[in-house]
């Protein structure tokens, strides 16, 4: 058999850890897989662990969903490999389940002359409020979430583009001017990933010039557009009083910053 029944079971004590109804799920498995499908749904909701023919040692996994893509069919050398995949698509499913969306990793467009903002909006919009984990969220500006010293930018950039299940692009007159961030803009659009669109204080739709496909942008120091924000990204059961005290927190913080540049720039 491609898994043991101890193995089999530790798969389904997963499901069951993590909330998922495993009365909801047919479990299959012979010699040569191990299939978990959603009784209602069966080609939305599979996992399957099958002998690899991809030279594997252990096994061949296929998880539909996945984190940042509709399906995965991967190589598992070891039962921790398979394990780790399992319990990405049990959140995934489970969120998916309920009616709402999971970004596993948010890949951060910005200028590293915005990065004080940056990291205001990571620090108490993303981690506070919306119970992100750092490992996350990506963005170069920051030692923890971006490049490692001695891996190339560029292969940085690419890697975490393709890996991630959302891209905002923080919009600003310093990202207009910026070489890199267009580029990143470009790659995401040409990887067909999910974006928004988020604009910094002091940029208007007027001023996007040939960016004119972001009228829908949000805007970050805007109370409206910040919920909308926090109403994608919480992971959590809402919170109100607590995300209206970090929405107003991060807002004067903006007014702040906003202030500071305009000195900066006559």
């Amino acid at each position: 058999m491609v898994l043991n029944d101890l193995q089999i079971e530790t798969l389904k004590s997963s499901l069951i850890k993590a909330g998922l109804n495993i009365d909801d799920f047919c479990v299959y498995s012979n010699d040569v897989k191990v299939c978990f499908y959603h009784r209602l749904d069966p080609s939305a909701y599979r996992f399957e662990v099958r002998e690899s023919i991809q030279g594997a040692s252990l096994a061949d996994v296929f998880c539909q969903p996945y984190t940042y893509q509709p399906h995965t069919y991967l190589g598992c050398d070891s039962f921790s490999d398979i394990m780790k995949l399992l319990n990405e698509w049990i959140v995934i499913t489970r969120y998916k389940l309920e009616g709402k969306s999971y970004y596993h990793k948010v890949f951060l467009s910005h200028s590293s002359k915005d990065q004080p903002l940056i990291d205001e909006f990571v620090d108490r919009v993303l981690i506070r409020s919306c119970c992100f984990d750092l490992s996350d969220i990506i963005y170069t500006s920051r030692e923890t979430t971006g490049v490692e010293p001695g891996e190339g930018i560029p292969s940085f950039i690419k890697e975490n583009l393709k890996t991630s299940s959302l891209v905002l692009f923080l919009i600003s007159d310093n990202y207009k001017s910026s070489e890199v961030c267009l580029n990143e803009m470009g790659a995401a659009w040409a990887l067909e990933k999910n974006t928004i669109s988020i604009l910094l204080p002091g940029t208007t739709f007027k001023s996007l010039g040939w960016l004119t496909s972001l009228s829908k942008a949000l805007k970050i120091d805007d109370s409206e557009g910040l919920d909308k924000i926090y109403s994608i990204f919480n992971r959590k059961d809402a919170n109100i009083l607590d995300w209206n005290r970090q929405k107003e927190s991060f807002m004067d913080y903006c007014k702040n910053w906003r202030g500071k540049a305009n000195e900066s720039y006559p």
